[in-house]
């Protein structure tokens, strides 16, 4: 489990501390995984990912804030992301 989490979060503080808090507190005890153990596999660390990535949060707030304060990050991003553009093509001046 600390591999996949790691994988996924590359050790980020907030994403490690919330993937393991909503498996412990919200996936363990739940219809699908009425047992820890069940709760702590990659089936229900992904059921933890996609709750982390539906609830409210700070960080991805702050992250969206970015986005609408530097239009031409999120032109980047957009344009890395969505379209596949290479990195050189992403230049900012």
């Amino acid at each position: 489990m600390a591999s996949l989490i790691s994988d996924y979060t590359s050790g980020y503080p907030f994403l490690v501390s919330n993937i393991c808090k909503l498996i412990d507190e919200k996936v363990a005890g739940s219809k699908e995984y009425p047992k820890k153990s069940a709760a702590w596999t990659e089936q229900g660390f992904l059921a933890a990912v996609r709750m982390l990535l539906t609830e409210n949060n700070t960080l991805f707030e702050s992250l969206m804030g970015k986005l609408d304060d530097f239009p031409e990050l999120n032109r980047i991003l957009s344009a890395l992301l969505f379209s596949g553009k290479p990195p050189d093509v992403l230049i900012c001046v």
